[in-house]
């Protein structure tokens, strides 16, 4: 089997374009797996802000873990990025183990931590 990569480019021409696979208006996936229990994976597109936590009304439901708050964090994109807002006055949201006071950038491979979870994140 012989691999090939095509550049994009303009047809018969020798110019090459770069295409960005972040863009602005693209909806992303977004998947949360629990290290611990990798049955445990979540997939959910970024179309809009997603809720994660124990409650019904979260669209990410850790409902198996009782350190997890109600609405602990909130995931939502803004200006092509991706970032997470801690909701959990008790037990706070972590990315790589630094605790999130306000919201921060996430991307793939991050670890987050919601109460006990360890949580870790894919962009697609």
């Amino acid at each position: 089997n012989e691999h090939r990569t095509q550049m994009m480019g303009e047809a018969g021409s020798n110019k090459r374009s770069t295409m960005f696979a972040w863009d602005a208006e693209t909806a992303h996936t977004l998947i949360l797996e629990d290290i611990n229990n990798p049955i445990k994976r979540f997939e959910v597109s970024l179309d809009s802000p997603i809720l994660v936590g124990y409650n019904d009304n979260c669209q990410i439901r850790l409902n198996y873990e009782e350190t997890v708050s109600g609405r602990h964090c909130r995931i939502y994109c803004e200006g092509g990025k991706i970032y997470v807002e801690n909701l959990s006055q008790s037990n706070g949201t972590y990315m790589d183990n630094k605790r999130i006071v306000k919201s921060a950038e996430i991307y793939t491979g991050c670890v987050l931590r919601l109460g006990n979870l360890y949580m870790k994140v894919e962009i697609r």
